[in-house]
């Protein structure tokens, strides 16, 4: 890279007394995009190559069998197995984009009964337990909870068969584990539907599924990850948690086991709710041999 430095006076002044002597200029080779006039000296980062008044620095860690402009591949943040035996994934904003699909069967549920669904009820649906939506909606719209909840769900079954989009390296990061290590959901909705989503979009090698409103224990306590730890015949502390929420981050963190946070939306801090490490994307994740 052009480091802007100037170059030695008086080399310059001895180049054009060259010149004028009608001395041959030194031996330059330019066919493959390499000077090696000039001279080569030490520097904080590397070597600089000093051409007349240019300093050039030449790119010595990018191995010469990569093509000019190629982008080198994302190093993995996380590489699985390493020392753990089983992986949980939570489903709803982690595996699946499925958040969209709430937000329009909540806003269509509070339509059909002359209410708006605003910013505010986005917030605090997210990583939230139907039972626990329908209870906070009971009171605003006069209507018994569990009615709400059956609405609600009705209209995310209907969404859900229609199939949800995989999120970035969800649908690679499956299936690379498939066979490798033991898998599970653990999800704050209904098993019922996890199982029609995960068919839908094609992820059904995850074949177990622990819902904590099946168990009457939904996310932020950590029964979900603890039920489904022991279906999968491994200790908390052998198992790998990813988890888009707070909430779903707690919950895995206080069953004990490592919680990796892929955060479904801008200004999540995962880490404040107690993920051990905080991705941008389940495709900084790597399957090693």
């Amino acid at each position: 890279m052009l480091s802007g430095r100037p170059g030695d006076c008086r080399e310059e002044a001895e180049d054009r007394h060259r010149r004028r002597r009608g001395d041959p200029e030194p031996q330059e080779e330019l066919e493959r995009g390499r000077v090696v006039r000039g001279v080569a000296e030490g520097g904080d980062h590397g070597p600089l190559t000093r051409v007349a008044a240019v300093w050039l620095r030449p790119a010595g860690r990018i191995p010469a069998t990569v093509p000019l402009g190629a982008v080198p591949p994302v190093v993995p943040a996380l590489v699985l197995p390493g020392p753990y035996r089983a992986v949980v994934f939570d489903m709803d904003g982690l595996l699946l984009d499925t958040e969209p699909l709430w937000d329009r069967a909540e806003a269509e549920l509070l339509e059909r009964h002359g209410h708006v669904f605003s910013d505010a009820d986005r917030e605090a649906s997210h990583g939230r337990a139907s039972a626990d939506t329908a209870v906070a909606y009971a009171a605003r719209l006069g209507i018994p909870a569990d009615e709400i909840e059956r609405e609600i769900l009705d209209l995310i079954l209907a969404h859900y068969r229609e199939g949800a989009t995989v999120r970035p390296g969800g649908r690679a990061l499956v299936e690379a584990l498939a066979g490798r290590l033991p898998m599970a959901i653990a999800s704050n909705t209904r098993g019922a539907l996890v199982r029609e989503a995960l068919d839908a979009a094609g992820l059904g090698v995850l074949d177990v599924v622990v819902s904590g409103l099946d168990i009457g224990r939904p996310k932020p306590l950590p029964d979900v990850y603890l039920d489904a730890c022991r279906i999968l015949g491994v200790m908390p502390a052998e198992a790998v948690a990813f988890e888009d929420s707070p909430m779903g981050v707690r919950s895995a963190a206080d069953a004990g086991l490592y919680v990796v946070g892929v955060p479904e939306r801008d200004g999540v801090d995962l880490a404040a709710a107690g993920a051990n490490l905080v991705l941008d994307s389940l495709e900084q994740v790597a399957v090693g041999p």
